[in-house]
């Protein structure tokens, strides 16, 4: 039956006992022909259709009204410590025997609700309005005037203390926290053998203002023993309490990157029901990872995150995850997140404004791609749409569009793309005979790979692959609602690492794609997935936030499908956002100096954020963020610096160093040097005294990124386990 649901903010440290309904208008209509029974979900895989669900005599025989209320609690969570209850509200409620339908105009009721514990909450914080939980919380919620009322800031913890705890049942009510301190608004995740190649990547997000700091997972699996919220003691439990640890020390995490795949980092599976044991039910999620106030093992089963258990879908960080393998990977992925962000199109920026959809098999039934594209006010100019010839329910394979046909026009530079069809993990289709037919030969699709795992529904053809994309120049955010295409396991048929899926290939692995991939690690629903697509682009529509990570956070926030809040997932970077307008240039903005103040002004351009930091030490030194200004001043910088102004929509104002001479300078952490040219040895500053040499010292990581020469002169040295690198 029909049904809105609306998020209620209540009084912090509560729960709701009832609804009690005070009042209700309604009609009553006699209907001509019996509603039918909701039918299965219809997956966007390949080959998965139901037969029709036909009526239940029992149920249809049943003198009652169905749903038995107008209103009622469907779920009750926490987001940074504010508590928000969702409400289902019924406009029809219907009795099948009579074969009536009462249609409700008006309803009142009235929440009851309780402390939890019986205790009262004291010390409330009220929440900053400009802070990422005011923004969030007041496009979440309904009741929007109450939020200074019940709203709370969350707060940190005032100090940490490390311990080793190894008792399960130990974990749920122990109060210890981490040794690894993490005092920053970004934390990376990822492996040993991978952490020197986000140099780069650390660098730019901390000249956007963005604190980051890496973690790996070795240290964590040394400094963890589980999950202390909901006492799970595995691998995948050791990096979720690492998290929520960051989250609550220092100034507090708000996003995080997963960066590997299943052989460097743990996967949670979330359980779609309580006894299934059905891969597709049993699905690969990084809520887990982005939720602290969950109890995902309520039992004492191993099916964590089931029905039974307490899963909070209103997480309190961003999660994104990158299943990179290779330090070529990392770099390739770093490369097309600096070009979306910094200079997408080489200045040719009209292309972010362009989108391109294809739509087939059932998924035209609904006009799916229409009605989003309805719903994107920036995407204003050459909108295609690629549609299955002969509509959804051809006798013949249809010959367009191909596979090839897709590439061919991705290759005409979008800045959003949705390939809207049947998915397996490396293949979607484009256009296929019948209503998703498993007949040999049937189905044309965009893969992978062109070369990559196949099956014999697919026609061989070549030009279809993510790696014949040539958008190198112009990449793309893709937001796909098929099956299973990033699954983060090794699923059906992937079986190694020389078997990847379309997730991998967009953002890590082909030279074209984009930074971000929207997708599934286990089956979309036919009939739903859009509608979650949809409210992801709300939340760029209330203008609050544009940053990848938040929207498809918020989007399960508004969406009430328990599957696809698992299912559906980010591979890219979540504090990314996306271009929602043609950018502008900071065309005015200038920096003047005045011994070490430096004062910035954004040429009138308001509410930018600017942030100036020392060149030589990735800020360790001197690190200032100004966030909403439009002229400041900065005292007592270190030099030289680099300053970086950002907003919404507007093409970064980088400030780089010209010429750098370096000596009598040890590295010992790790350093990304940007410049035009750079000189480094033991006499190569003619105003340094005294003269020394440039050592980069073990366990150090150094980069030098230079437009123009590079010179390493006497005196330069890399000692044995460092790691240098020249651009």
């Amino acid at each position: 039956m029909p049904v809105k649901y609306i998020n209620l903010l209540i009084p912090a440290n509560s729960e709701t006992t009832g609804i009690v309904i005070n009042k209700v208008q309604k009609q009553t209509k006699k209907l001509d022909y019996l509603i039918a029974p909701v039918q299965y979900p219809e997956p966007t895989g390949d080959g998965d259709n139901h037969e029709f669900v036909k009526p239940d005599a029992n149920k249809y025989n049943s003198d009652c009204l169905c749903p038995s209320t107008c209103v009622q609690i469907t779920g009750q969570n926490s987001f940074r410590g504010n508590r928000i209850v969702t409400l289902a509200i019924y406009p029809f409620q219907y009795n099948s025997l009579k074969n009536k339908l009462e249609v409700i105009s008006l309803v009142d009721f009235t929440l009851t609700t309780k402390s939890i514990d019986g205790k009262v909450m004291t010390n409330q914080v009220e929440i900053e309005e400009n802070s990422i939980t005011g923004k969030v919380l007041k496009s979440i919620v309904d009741n929007k005037g109450d939020i200074k009322k019940y709203g709370v800031q969350h707060q940190k913890k005032e100090s940490s203390i490390s311990t080793t705890i190894t008792n399960e049942k130990t974990l749920k009510s122990a109060t210890a926290t981490t040794s690894i301190s993490v005092n920053a608004d970004y934390v990376i995740v990822t492996s040993e053998t991978l952490a020197s190649a986000f140099n780069e990547f650390i660098d730019w997000k901390k000249r956007k203002g963005i604190k980051v700091e890496l973690v790996t997972i070795q240290d964590i699996y040394k400094n963890y023993s589980g999950d202390l919220i909901s006492g799970i003691t595995d691998n995948a439990g050791k990096l979720r309490q690492f998290l929520c640890d960051a989250y609550d020390e220092g100034d507090g995490i708000d996003y995080a990157l997963l960066a590997g795949d299943n052989s460097n980092l743990p996967i949670r599976y979330g359980y779609h029901s309580n006894s299934s044991s059905d891969n597709d039910y049993i699905i690969p999620t990084d809520l887990y990872f982005s939720d602290f106030d969950g109890d995902w093992k309520v039992d004492t089963d191993t099916r964590y995150g089931e029905p039974a258990d307490n899963v909070d879908f209103n997480p309190e960080i961003f999660v994104g995850r990158i299943m990179v393998t290779n330090e070529n990977e990392v770099k390739n992925w770093t490369k097309k997140v600096k070009k979306y962000e910094l200079n997408p199109g080489n200045g040719n920026y009209s292309y972010l404004t362009k989108a391109f959809f294809t739509e087939s098999d059932d998924l035209q039934q609904g006009n799916q791609a229409k009605y989003i594209l309805d719903r994107i006010p920036w995407i204003t100019t050459d909108t295609i749409v690629f549609r299955e010839e002969g509509g959804y329910n051809t006798t013949t394979t249809p010959t367009f569009p191909t596979g090839n046909d897709v590439i061919d026009e991705f290759n005409n530079h979008y800045g959003l793309c949705s390939f809207m069809g049947h998915g397996r993990p490396a293949g979607v289709g484009a256009a296929t005979i019948g209503l998703n037919d498993n007949i040999t030969n049937s189905k044309y699709v965009v893969r992978a790979f062109e070369n990559g795992p196949s099956n014999s529904l697919w026609i061989n053809e070549s030009g279809n692959g993510y790696d014949n994309m040539t958008n190198t120049d112009y990449p793309s955010i893709n937001y796909s609602i098929s099956c299973t295409t990033m699954p983060f396991d090794d699923y059906e048929y992937l079986s190694s690492n020389s078997e990847r899926n379309m997730g991998e290939s967009y953002t890590c692995i082909s030279n074209g794609g984009g930074p971000a991939y929207l997708g599934n690690t286990r089956v979309g629903w036919v009939g739903d997935s859009y509608l979650l697509f949809e409210q992801f682009i709300n939340a760029m529509n209330d203008s609050s936030f544009f940053n990848i990570g938040i929207a498809e956070a918020k989007s399960k926030f508004w969406y009430n499908d328990r599957y696809l809040r698992f299912s559906h997932n980010l591979l890219g970077c979540p504090e990314t956002e996306l271009w929602t307008a043609t950018p502008t240039l900071y065309s005015s903005a200038t920096v003047s100096q005045s011994s070490t103040n430096v004062t910035v002004n954004t040429g009138g351009v308001s509410n930018s954020r600017i942030c100036v930091m020392s060149a030589l030490d990735n800020g360790a030194s001197y690190y200032s963020v100004k966030e909403n200004y439009t002229s400041y001043t900065f005292p007592n910088i270190t030099m030289p610096y680099y300053v970086t102004i950002t907003k919404h929509n507007k093409i970064p104002y980088l400030k780089n160093l010209t010429t750098v001479l370096l000596e009598d300078k040890t590295f010992n952490s790790n350093a990304y040097i940007s410049c035009q040219t750079l000189s480094a040895g033991y006499s190569v500053d003619p105003n340094h005294t005294p003269n020394g040499n440039v050592i980069i010292a073990s366990g150090a990581s150094v980069t030098f990124d230079a437009t123009g020469d590079v010179l390493l002169d006497n005196g330069f040295e890399v000692e044995l386990g460092a790691t240098f690198e020249v651009k």
